[in-house]
């Protein structure tokens, strides 16, 4: 596949079960040798940062500089672009005459969007019948705009409105969840609204699924300020201004968790087992997505 890998292995016979732990913390252990190397008080590499003394070639050639603009790759503290040899040209590129609203039109509508239910998937049967628990509450959250929108059940063709504006619109479990229930409303195939959905991106990346609560707290330092069936029972209470804040905060949670992931090209999770807080590098770059 022409593509660079690392290997970490057990130096003893049979190994030990080194690698194996130093597989599950290998962000930590990155983070601390790339801390531990840029400290070192050498200019180009020594026994104390980047030489080992089983190096069959004598520690040459060797770049601590290189080391650690690797480690930084590896991290997710720069984009890995940064790493390529290709040549691009620097500055901004002049627009043409009477063109200086180009850069503004070209901005992507982003829509973020959460909603809530009347019912709960015990009302209803199970999980496999959200398209019978309507739609309690709906929130959007619009870049352009810089607003919130807010609808209920009798608003939810305006609502699909607004998600065919959408240049992508990103949520959290809302291809699974949220466009099954809206399904009950409408003819249309909403899998073809462009759509990113955070939890299906983390799934494909570890291979089991984490709560936006939980991704919120490590990630961002706050969570969800309720749950879902908190929410079916303000709607039944008709506590409608608790419902809505709630799913607001919600779209503002998924919103902020999209935006960091997209700076800073890692998420934080805890490891269920260790208690070990671990990142979660991932490659969100806006203009693939919008493809």
């Amino acid at each position: 596949m022409e593509k660079s890998a690392i290997f970490i292995y057990d130096a003893y016979p049979g190994g030990v079960g080194l690698a194996s732990r130093g597989f599950e913390i290998i962000l930590d252990l990155l983070e601390k040798t790339m801390n531990h190397v840029k400290t070192c008080e050498c200019e180009e590499g020594c026994p104390s940062c980047i030489h080992s003394p089983k190096c069959g070639s004598g520690n040459k050639p060797l770049d601590k500089q290189a080391a650690i603009l690797i480690l930084e790759g590896l991290l997710g503290h720069i984009p890995l672009s940064l790493m390529s040899d290709e040549k691009v040209e620097a500055g901004p590129m002049p627009l043409p005459a009477g063109d200086e609203t180009m850069i503004e039109k070209k901005k992507p509508r982003l829509v973020y969007f959460d909603l809530e239910t009347q019912k709960t998937a015990r009302d209803v049967g199970g999980w496999h019948n959200t398209h019978l628990m309507r739609v309690s509450v709906a929130v959007l959250f619009d870049s352009l705009e810089d607003r919130f929108m807010v609808y209920e059940e009798d608003e939810i063709e305006d609502l699909l409105k607004y998600l065919d504006k959408a240049d992508l619109v990103i949520g959290f479990n809302n291809k699974k969840f949220d466009y099954s229930v809206l399904g009950a409303y409408t003819n249309r195939d909403l899998a073809k609204l462009p759509t990113f959905d955070i939890l299906e991106d983390i799934f494909k990346r570890l291979g089991f699924r984490l709560g936006l609560d939980h991704l919120a707290k490590e990630t961002l330092g706050r969570g969800k300020t309720a749950h879902g069936l908190q929410a079916v029972e303000w709607f039944r209470q008709k506590e409608m201004k608790k419902l809505t804040e709630y799913c607001r905060q919600d779209v503002i949670v998924t919103r902020d968790l999209f935006q960091y992931g997209l700076k800073n090209g890692h998420l934080i999770y805890k490891e269920k087992r260790s208690g070990t807080r671990l990142r979660l590098l991932v490659d969100w770059k806006l203009d693939a997505l919008l493809k």
